[in-house]
């Protein structure tokens, strides 16, 4: 799972994603992206 910094608490969230191929149709890939918002972030980083 990969990590993404947000701005907004509301934005806490884990996103789906799709293959972005060019010329291709898009398809749904086995892996996600949590969306941390940057308070926690950087707390957790600073260790």
């Amino acid at each position: 799972m990969a990590t993404s910094v947000a701005q907004r608490w509301e934005d806490f969230r884990v996103l789906e994603t799709a293959s972005a191929r060019k010329g291709q149709e898009r398809t749904a890939l086995d892996a996600r992206i949590l969306a941390i918002p940057a308070p926690p972030a950087c707390y957790w980083l600073s260790d």
